[in-house]
């Protein structure tokens, strides 16, 4: 499928972070929406920034703030409680 931007126009998302690297001293991006990852992920590597800032999900850094670990996925199996 052909892109609808001119060449050589980045993306804004690739635009998002080329400003947070040029920021110095940024070691996370962070997100707040599940959707946004892929975009985001895809645009550091693009943008030739991969190794240089690391996406994260906010729901991520609230769960290490707290110390709990994330929640198994809804298809994950249910330990049976004790009777």
């Amino acid at each position: 499928m052909k892109e609808l931007r001119p060449e050589g126009v980045k993306r804004p998302s690739e635009q998002r972070i080329d400003e947070a690297v040029a920021l110095g001293g940024i070691d996370y991006f962070v997100v707040a929406c599940p959707k946004d990852v892929t975009m985001y992920e895809d645009a550091i590597k693009t943008s030739g920034h991969q190794g240089e800032i690391k996406l994260r999900e906010i729901s991520e850094l609230i769960l290490e703030a707290l110390d709990l670990e994330p929640e198994a996925g809804a298809d994950a199996e249910k330990e049976e409680e004790p009777k």
